[in-house]
Formats: structure tokens, C-alpha cells, sequence
């Protein structure tokens, strides 16, 4: 950082572009690292780390900072992008005291905070989840991190764009951008090259080119047509259209209210974690440069997938001709949006996804192994396990009456705690099967048809025993047999007929086939 100790306020006014907050127990030890001498604090929030690969996207030339009854007035400030996270520099009006907003209320402004704006090229921004990461009261300035949705939202009369006029589509969905998915297109694009004004013909896979899967949706009793192609960035943009039977798109309401089901659906064809990076809806859009009248971008670091799970092969060349995608939108996905009510598939989708991308053995094993007893548990709620009786209850009713009789002899010598505890025991003594976790498993397995194998019986008993009690993987293996499995309960459920790894189109997923190992890869 130079020669000559550096001051906070000297630090501070250099405008850095990046900081994180740290606490004091750390904050010696970092700012001897840097060369810089300790000054009181204001506030328990200090510039660290400096980065120079932030990149201005939007800026504003008026607007105000919110929560609740704070309102922070600002006077400009420039929205900056680091590899999908957005940062906000933002400057408060000169009339505002912000030292003494610090002194009086520090608290209120270090709560999370929403952001509206206007643009400098027109229209409006707002943003949500937004945080405070530097306050410099000096120079009236506040660095912000957003941790949510940023909205743009352009003038409905701007002529930049494609104008739809009456057609329909004003408060559609037009496109979403996603990131994260790999899939094969099952449609294709046939090219016509000409030479001397002669067309000449290449070899047939040189003619097309697979570039697009067409889709349909079904969702509530309607039907929307989905178009998935690839951009420059090689994202995937899926377009939305009207059906051919409909004049409608679909509003972007309805598409909220099944949003985070459709992502996970996606996700679970996918074997990895799909996130939204950015809806386009509005009056108008434009095309082949996406854009729209408003467009919902969301902040979060871009991460690349490491590991995408094989079971459903929605990236293999050889079953383009299944269009794997259509099948589960168009035929299950009203299912998976019943099973996720009772089940809450989502949340076991992404917490596998998760898994997916772990790279410890250990932590795979464990993760899936609570999430089948978690699932297991939610099952019985809804299908109860069958519990036949020992002795018939007439019977039992005389027999627990003696029992307490005899236990109530003993009440003045038993911790009040442990009598009670007896006293329940023996209203239980007539119940044919404790309400075990391997029970529920097996009774969940054998309700969606499938075959509890010598392997799955292990990797139930023995080794959850292992593996939640004593933190072994058992087998070795039981954490392909657990990954397949719970992939099998939701195919299963939600009745997918497509290609497995395991089953042809048309299979019903078939059952889980544990021979050959090599043929089925965790990760690729």
C-alpha cells in the first residue's frame, strides 16, 4: 500500500469500490497487515479489501435510501456489477446529516435497506435486499451490497424497442435468462449454404444444427409454449409464446406463483442447481439483443457447477429425440407441484443439488441420508405406516389396567418424571411396530413401487446406523445407492416417464439397478 502509515480517514477517502464488514477482534490484527494505524471508529464497518474489476452498468441521478421510517434522499449514485452481484455507491444529499443519523440510530441503517432511483438514460430502478458495507459521513457517501432482485424499469412509451401494442403481452413474461442448466436441444435449425448461386448440399448432421428445444407447459389448466436456446455467453434464454390455440403469453402474476416449482423441476431434470438470472416483462421487448420495458435482474456471485448428476439424461446427445424437458413440463409438472405441497420437493431437490457439488464423500453420504428420512417422515404424515395390535384390545384394556395398578404401588418411590414416562410405555405395549425410521422408509419405497433389493435394505438398516450415529459411509457405496434412490422416489411420484439411467421412454423410471457400478457416476 505504499510507504508512510496510512489513516483510517485517508483509507476511507480514497472511495474504494469493494469493502466487507469485520468485527474488532479481527480488525487489529488486519489493518497491522496493512499498514494501517487503528482511529476510532463511528461504526464497526472499515475498507479492507480494494477491487478493480468492478464494472458501471447504471446511474442514478436521484433517489432515496429506505426502511421503515428511514429515508436517506440521495443525490447520485452508480450501480456496479462483479460477476452477477451488484454494488451500489450512493451519495446522500448535502442537506442530510449523516453523522448524526449514525450517532442517534446506527442500528437503522445497518438493517437491510430497499433502493429507488431514477436513471440517468430514463426510467426508474428499484432494488430490494440491499445492505450497508461502508458509511463515510464526510463525504456523504454509503457503499451498499445487493443481495436480491434489481428492477429496471423503462418508460412504456420508449420507441427503442419492438412496440406489441394490443396484443396481449403487456404484463407477460417474454424471456428468462438461467444459469447453471446443460442440456442437449432436441430441435434443430436446417441451414441452406450456396456456392456460385448453386445450393449445395454437406453431410445431414453439417445441415442442421441443434440449437433449440420447443416446450410446452402445463400448469393449472393452461398451456404455454417455451422456446430454449443458448445465448453468447452460452446462458440458456427460454422464450415464452402463445400456445397455438391461445392469444395470451403467460402473465407474469401466474408465472410468479409457480416460479420457485418450475426452477426446481428444471433443476432436478438437470442434476444440478438452476438459478433466474434475469425475467424480461413489460409492454415491449426486443430481439435478437434481449431487453424489455422491465426487466427483474438478481444479484448473487455466479458459480460454476462443478458436478451434474447423470440419472436423468437431459445432456445426453443420444435421447434428443425424447425432448426430456417437454416430457416433465407438459406431462408431471402439475404432479411435482402436488407432491411439493405435501413433501416440499423443492426443498429436497436443492439441498441434493447441493450435495452434488460436495466434495467430500462424507458430506454427500450424511446430507442424502437425512434428507430420505426427511422425506420418509413427511410421506408417513399423509400415508400413514399400518400398526397392528399385539393382543386383542378388549384384552389389552384389562391388562393395562392391572399393569398401572401395580405401577401406581411404586408412585411415591419413582421420580415424578420417570413415572409418567413408564405409565406412557405401558399404554404403548400393545403396538405392533414402533413408528421406526427404516419402517417409514420401507413403507414410502414400497407405496411407489419400488423394489426394496438386498442393497437398499442395507443401505436402510445398517448403514443409516453408520451414517447418522457414527459418522461412517457404511459400505463405501451407500452414497450411489441413496443418490439413486431418492432420485427413483421423485420420479416415482411425480410419475416421469422419460429416459433414466436406469429405463427407457416409456418405463415409468423403471427400478434402481445397483449392478455394473462404473456405469452409473455420481459426477461428471
Amino acid at each position: 500500500m505504499g510507504s508512510g502509515r496510512k489513516t483510517q480517514n485517508q483509507i476511507l477517502g480514497k472511495s474504494p469500490r469493494f469493502c466487507i464488514i469485520l468485527s474488532h477482534l479481527s480488525l487489529d490484527k488486519v489493518l497491522k497487515e496493512l499498514d494501517i494505524q487503528f482511529d476510532s471508529l463511528l461504526f464497526p464497518i472499515i475498507i479492507v479489501v480494494m477491487k478493480d474489476n468492478l464494472v458501471p452498468v447504471y446511474k442514478l441521478r436521484k433517489g432515496r435510501l429506505f426502511q421503515g421510517d428511514l429515508v436517506l434522499p440521495l443525490s447520485f449514485g452508480i450501480v456496479y456489477e462483479d460477476n452477477g452481484q451488484y454494488y451500489f455507491e450512493l451519495f446522500i444529499d448535502e442537506g442530510f446529516s449523516l453523522s448524526n443519523l449514525l450517532k442517534e440510530n446506527r442500528q437503522a441503517i445497518l438493517q437491510e435497506l430497499s433502493l429507488q432511483g431514477d436513471l440517468d438514460e430514463g426510467g426508474r430502478l428499484f432494488a430490494n435486499k440491499v445492505h450497508a458495507t461502508n458509511i463515510q459521513p464526510d463525504i456523504l457517501k454509503i457503499s451498499t451490497e445487493c443481495f436480491g432482485r434489481i428492477t429496471i424499469e423503462k418508460p412504456s412509451n420508449s420507441l427503442d424497442s419492438i412496440e406489441l401494442g394490443n396484443d396481449g403481452r403487456g404484463s407477460s413474461l417474454h424471456f428468462l435468462k438461467l444459469e447453471g442448466l446443460k442440456m442437449d436441444f432436441s430441435d434443430h435449425t436446417h441451414v441452406n449454404a450456396y456456392r456460385n448461386h448453386k445450393e449445395i448440399s454437406w453431410h445431414l448432421l453439417q445441415d442442421y444444427h441443434w440449437d433449440h428445444s420447443v416446450c410446452h407447459i402445463q400448469v393449472e389448466g393452461a398451456e404455454y409454449k417455451t422456446i430454449w436456446s443458448k445465448d453468447d455467453d452460452g446462458e440458456i434464454i427460454v422464450e415464452f409464446l402463445p400456445a397455438e390455440y391461445q392469444y395470451l403469453s403467460l402473465p407474469f402474476a401466474k408465472y410468479e406463483g409457480f416460479k420457485a416449482d418450475f426452477i426446481s423441476l428444471i433443476s432436478f431434470l438437470n442434476g444440478a442447481t438452476v438459478n433466474v438470472r434475469v425475467e424480461y416483462t413489460g409492454t415491449y421487448f426486443s430481439q435478437p439483443k434481449l431487453d424489455a420495458q422491465i426487466k427483474h435482474i438478481y444479484s448473487f456471485k455466479k458459480e460454476e457447477t462443478r458436478s451434474f448428476n447423470n440419472f436423468i439424461p437431459l445432456n445426453g446427445g443420444w435421447f434428443k429425440g425424447d425432448n426430456i424437458l417437454n416430457r416433465a413440463l407438459f406431462w408431471d409438472f402439475n404432479r411435482y407441484r402436488y407432491w411439493n405441497n405435501k413433501l416440499d420437493l423443492n426443498a429436497i431437490v436443492y439441498v441434493l443439488g447441493n450435495a452434488q457439488q460436495g466434495k467430500s464423500i462424507y458430506e454427500r453420504v450424511y446430507i442424502q441420508m437425512i434428507l430420505l428420512e426427511r422425506l420418509s417422515d413427511s410421506y408417513a404424515l399423509i400415508h400413514p405406516v399400518p400398526n397392528p395390535k399385539l393382543v386383542d384390545e378388549g384384552i389389552f384394556a384389562d391388562l393395562k389396567y392391572d399393569l398401572e395398578k401395580v405401577l401406581s404401588i411404586y408412585e411415591d418411590k419413582i421420580n415424578i418424571n420417570h413415572y409418567q414416562t413408564l405409565r406412557a410405555r405401558i399404554f404403548g405395549l400393545n403396538d405392533g411396530k414402533r413408528q421406526r425410521t427404516d419402517v417409514k422408509i420401507v413403507s414410502m419405497l414400497e407405496d411407489v413401487g419400488i423394489e426394496i433389493t438386498d442393497e437398499i435394505r442395507k443401505v436402510i438398516s445398517e448403514d443409516r446406523h453408520a451414517i447418522i450415529h457414527k459418522g461412517k459411509i457404511g459400505s463405501g457405496l451407500a452414497f450411489k445407492v441413496l443418490d439413486k434412490l431418492l432420485r427413483h422416489i421423485v420420479v416415482k411420484l411425480i410419475k416421469y416417464n422419460g429416459p433414466t439411467v436406469d429405463s427407457k421412454s416409456g418405463e415409468g423410471g423403471g427400478s434402481p439397478v445397483f449392478e455394473g457400478w462404473e456405469k452409473y457416476r455420481i459426477g461428471e
